[in-house]
Formats: structure tokens, sequence, C-alpha cells
């Protein structure tokens, strides 16, 4: 739950945003909390962290989108969505972001949401 974050200017404070969804992440790591059975006030906590960080994404900020690429890879707070993880990952390794270099990768390598190809990864 660290990141590089964009500067200020943007609606929200998204430091405020990713510890929201930290908070959150952190029950569910201790199992506290599931991410296919959220709370509706944790439910609402994420639609908020989604909104944000897709406006942020949309601005082109690589860390958010690579961001919400890994929401919609790992289902949290949203459903499963490999399509649109690869998308945004695609988005932010373009830019040289090498978390999501890695992540596209691998999904290329284990065939998430795509044909496996290893000459793609």
């Amino acid at each position: 739950c660290r990141g590089e974050l964009p500067p200020p200017g943007f609606s929200e404070n998204l430091d405020d945003v990713l510890g929201r969804y930290c908070v959150i992440r952190r029950r569910v790591d201790r199992g506290e909390a599931d991410w296919s059975a959220l709370t509706v006030a944790e439910q609402q906590e994420m639609d908020h962290v989604h909104r944000v960080m897709f406006d942020a994404a949309k601005q082109g900020h690589e860390a958010t989108q690579f961001m919400m690429g890994m929401l919609h890879h790992e289902g949290h707070g949203t459903k499963q969505n490999y399509p649109k993880a690869i998308e945004w990952y695609r988005k932010s390794a373009n830019q040289n972001f090498s978390e999501a270099q890695i992540m596209l990768g691998r999904m290329f390598i284990d065939g998430e949401g795509v044909q496996q190809n290893k000459s793609e990864a």
C-alpha cells in the first residue's frame, strides 16, 4: 500500500484515498473481511477509491493506472476483470512503470485473460 501519487491539483487527496484502500486491504489480509463480501460501508469506500483512482488514471498518471490494473486483476472492491486489468497495466507499462510491466508480463506468461504468450511477456 505504498506508491508515488500524482502532484497536488487532483480533486481529492490521493494519499487519503490510498489510505482508505489500505485499511480495507489489511482487514482482508488478516481474515477479518473478504473482497467478495465487503460490508456496505466498505463497498462504499471501495467505490470511492475506484472513482478517485480512475479520475487520476484517466489523466495519465502511471502509478494510479497500475493501481487500477491491480484492483481489476485481483478483484479488490470490484469484480475481477482480466481484460480491464491488462488495459490499465498496459497504459502504465507504456509509461515505463516497472511494476506494471512485471504484472503485464506475468499475465501473458500465465495466460490470465489473454492467450498465453511468452514472447509477448
